[in-house]
């Protein structure tokens, strides 16, 4: 096993025909190759293997991207629990958003997997944890947590969705957004909008969970008084 460029170890596939001899950390390895479009057909291919090969392991194909998310989020780098709240989160974020750009399809298995994968449910645990002790309530702590992951997904999604090509074949669907607010009288919001819709992933999020954390702290600066 060797680890390419996007973090994630790379299998060379298998000759069809070769012993069905395969281990769930296989499939796990093989699934996050294929975790952008996912499909038990594409993962039996990529280990040499028949489909009945993997579900002696699986029971629906649903297991394959939460085995593929599960030992990602294991074996990716999260920040150090050291730091004051804010900053411990801001770069929580930061490194969720890696995870997602990182790993191709992960953002869309994310959304789409219920319950949640229990590699996600432990970090989030561990983030609450940390910020409880350094003054949050347990419920905003999950609130916060929870909203990293929201933030982080819809960001990732949206400018997913935003690079799709139009029904028509014309552009991209960005293109037709732009279009929308070109529309709007309001100048300032106007021109606002066409720089978000142009800007970074990391820079749209931070946007956005800026205005929650200073709520936040406004909130633990009142309770404080």
């Amino acid at each position: 096993m060797t680890f390419g460029n996007q973090g994630g170890p790379v299998h060379e596939k298998r000759k069809v025909g070769r012993p069905a001899m395969i281990t769930l950390d296989q499939i796990a390895d093989a699934a996050i190759l294929e975790l952008d479009g996912i499909t038990s057909t594409k993962v039996a291919e990529r280990l040499g293997v028949g489909q009945s090969s993997l579900y002696r392991h699986i029971t629906r194909s649903d297991d394959l991207a939460r085995l593929a998310v599960d030992k990602a989020l294991d074996a990716h780098q999260w920040p150090a629990k050291e730091g004051a709240w804010r900053d411990f989160l801001e770069r929580t974020a930061d490194a969720f958003l890696d995870f997602l750009t990182q790993y191709p399809g992960s953002c869309r298995a994310l959304l789409e997997l219920n319950p949640s994968p229990t590699a996600l449910v432990n970090i989030a645990t561990i983030t609450a944890e940390y910020v409880v002790k350094q003054g949050l309530s347990p419920r905003e702590a999950n609130v916060a947590v929870n909203l990293i992951s929201v933030i982080c997904l819809d960001t990732v999604d949206r400018l997913d969705k935003n690079e799709q090509p139009m029904p028509d074949g014309q552009g991209k669907m960005i293109a037709a957004q732009q279009r929308k607010w070109e529309s709007q009288a309001n100048h300032e919001l106007r021109e606002d909008m066409q720089q978000l819709l142009h800007a970074k992933a990391r820079t749209w999020m931070h946007e956005r969970f800026d205005i929650v954390l200073d709520g936040l702290a406004g909130r633990l600066e009142k309770r404080a008084v």
